[in-house]
């Protein structure tokens, strides 16, 4: 059976559950553990302080890209799992990764049970790379957290569109000040 580390899930850390606390698929009591919280076919709940933690790390990465993504945006990706970052990524030089793509090459799996946290709106077209909301979807994502939208003109609120259209619950504007004060600079209004 499956064994699993300690996870944070309701603001709350459990500890460390294994397999010899497995009874038919179902976990056993254990004391001080909420079993639900732990069961991988019930979503851990991720609270607002979570989702700014998360973001807060995408913006780190994001960093990371200057200067050698310009003319590109410095954009960063994290993916998180049952409240563990299963990936980290940012903008390669132009014509090569985007934070996104980074992300899943790294990351190599369905993002089915995955949060995506990207620092600006995946991009809806095709450049130099290919389309980041649509491998997105290709890759399963149900979750993705954006913070600030792109004013592109050739994106502007279309990531979001093509990610909602598949299903992917979308939600913006985590961190939106802390990330806009970064990213600014770098964006393409016209």
């Amino acid at each position: 059976m499956n064994t699993y580390d300690i996870i944070k899930c309701d603001g709350q850390r459990y500890p460390h559950i294994g397999a010899q606390q497995w009874a038919g698929g179902q976990l056993r009591e254990a004391p001080g553990v909420f079993l639900h919280a732990l069961a991988r076919s019930v979503e851990c709940r991720m609270t607002e302080e979570d989702k700014e933690y998360y973001m807060a790390l995408a913006l780190e990465e994001s960093a990371k890209s200057l200067p050698a993504c310009r003319p590109n945006p410095p954009v960063g990706c994290v993916f998180v799992r049952n409240h563990e970052v299963v990936a980290k990524a940012y903008t390669q030089p132009p014509g090569h990764e985007h934070a996104e793509a980074m992300a899943l090459r790294l990351y190599g799996k369905s993002l089915e049970d995955v949060s995506a946290f990207v620092t600006l709106e995946p991009c809806s077209f095709q450049g130099r790379t290919p389309s980041c909301a649509l491998a997105l979807v290709a890759k399963g994502a149900k979750k993705v957290f954006v913070s600030v939208l792109d004013p592109h003109p050739g994106n502007r609120g279309e990531g979001i569109r093509v990610l909602r259209a598949a299903g992917v619950r979308v939600e913006t504007g985590i961190l939106k000040e802390r990330v806009m004060s970064f990213i600014d600079p770098y964006l393409t209004y016209s």
